[in-house]
């Protein structure tokens, strides 16, 4: 991709919302969103050359642009279908070792650990909601947070001159 120099000046910081953005301002995007560039390193890869305060003032009247936040936006969707394109060929790959009867028995089993794993089916969590809070347990905490619960319900389901036998036997 043949990339041009261009020099920012305060007429180009200014441009019109209408125009369409520039091939080297969506390489900027791009590489400041996307590759996670900080705002100068990007600008200066996309071609641009300026002192860093007038790059900045630039790069950040850029960003506040509808046009630029649209294709910040694409750009997102895009990294997203891929990503999920990626996984559906992992997940496709991961199926075809399981069943193939010619693959290791041992290189089956770990491919369809690999599949559990990504499905979730190994997590050891219970999701708990109520009324006022919504929390992802562990199995400890689930079983902590139950017994409690009962400990509460027995306490309070006792009559108050009822005293429980250990406290009894210990004030003796």
């Amino acid at each position: 991709m043949s990339q041009h120099n261009f020099r920012v000046t305060d007429e180009a910081i200014m441009t019109s919302e209408s125009q369409k953005l520039t091939n080297q301002q969506k390489e900027f995007l791009r590489n400041h969103t996307i590759e996670g560039l900080e705002m100068i390193p990007a600008a200066r890869k996309a071609g641009y050359e300026a002192k860093d305060v007038v790059l900045r003032r630039y790069m950040r009247a850029l960003l506040k642009k509808k046009k630029a936040r649209d294709y910040v936006l694409e750009l997102m969707e895009e990294v997203k279908f891929d990503n999920k394109i990626e996984q559906t060929h992992v997940m496709a790959f991961l199926k075809s070792v399981m069943y193939n009867e010619t693959v290791a028995a041992r290189d089956r089993l770990k491919s369809a650990e690999l599949i559990g794993k990504a499905l979730n089916m190994f997590v050891d969590t219970h999701v708990v909601s109520d009324a006022d809070t919504h929390a992802k347990l562990s199995n400890e905490a689930w079983e902590y947070r139950l017994k409690k619960m009962s400990d509460k319900v027995d306490k309070d389901s006792q009559p108050s001159n009822v005293v429980p036998i250990g406290e009894a036997v210990a004030n003796g």
